[in-house]
């Protein structure tokens, strides 16, 4: 596909959030064990696990011509080809190294969700929804802070598929100080075969490409390659609205894609803590990203 073209077509996607024509039922199927199936006819598309690891992850997450598009590990351990470095990057989650001074992206902190409060899913015009709380726990037992957060999953057509992830952080339980660092937030690991550094090509919307996307600001980063003798790619854009937008990208060559406003000293090279926000008790805090496989 052309870069171009990709390019202006996800920027429409993305300001359009029923842009589309699904050619087959978008559906939610409510399991037991291990989650949340949303499927696009007969096909697994992917599953939300909230119950089974230290935040909500969506894995696998399967692209058109069903190819995975997310590393299996740690969720299914000893598959050929993977490394079995970095044990929270699991699939797709959110969550930001410096809360309060906890590490929610290391899981030093655990987000739970809160089944308190409501649990939705509806499927409309082509989409499926799900929306539910959580509690952000520190390593002493206590809340740190809540959120709500909404996924939505599109079908649409011309084998492209879409995942949105909006996620509004509220200072529930008191004042909240977001650290500089490069360790988070909204992110991916991608199939060992979309590795900048297994060959796999990477590109921002300002048009770096490769390894040096790491830290620059980009309203989106593309990675694309062949997996399993299928050339597909996964873009992830940052909200215009978003904190910072265009955000800086904590993108590594090694299948970590993940969109950071954060890390400012660290990716910018600005004083220690230049990327600090504060959020005062009572406050909240919205993030959307959306996750595009093509």
């Amino acid at each position: 596909m052309n870069r171009l073209f990709l390019a202006f077509t996800l920027v429409f996607i993305l300001l359009s959030p029923t842009a589309g024509h699904s050619q087959t039922s978008i559906k939610i199927l409510k399991g037991k064990q291990r989650g949340i199936a949303i499927m696009i006819g007969e096909e697994l598309f992917t599953q939300l696990d909230i119950d089974n690891y230290r935040r909500p992850i969506l894995y696998p997450v399967i692209g058109p011509g069903q190819t995975r598009m997310t590393r299996n590990h740690p969720m299914v351990q000893g598959t050929a080809g993977e490394a079995d470095d970095h044990p929270h990057h699991k699939s797709i989650w959110c969550g930001h190294g410096l809360i309060n001074g906890v590490s929610f992206w290391h899981e030093e902190g655990q987000i739970k969700v809160d089944y308190s409060k409501p649990l939705t899913f509806d499927v409309s015009d082509d989409v499926a929804k799900i929306s539910f709380h959580s509690s952000y726990v520190g390593p002493d037992y206590k809340v740190v802070c809540t959120d709500q957060t909404r996924l939505a999953f599109h079908d649409l057509g011309d084998d492209v598929r879409a995942i949105d992830w909006d996620v509004t952080i509220h200072a529930s339980e008191g004042d909240l100080v977001f650290g500089d660092t490069k360790e988070g937030m909204m992110a991916i690991r991608t199939h060992p075969s979309l590795r900048i550094d297994k060959g796999a090509s990477a590109r921002n919307s300002s048009g770096t490409e490769g390894a040096d996307i790491w830290g620059k600001k980009a309203a989106w980063v593309d990675y694309s390659g062949v997996v399993d003798g299928k050339q597909v790619g996964i873009a992830i854009f940052d909200h215009p609205q978003n904190l910072r937008h265009p955000t800086t990208w904590h993108a590594r060559a090694y299948g970590l894609v993940a969109a950071n406003p954060f890390g400012l000293s660290h990716f910018l090279g600005k004083p220690k803590e230049s990327g600090d926000l504060k959020l005062a008790k009572g406050d909240s805090l919205t993030f959307r990203y959306r996750f595009v496989f093509y």
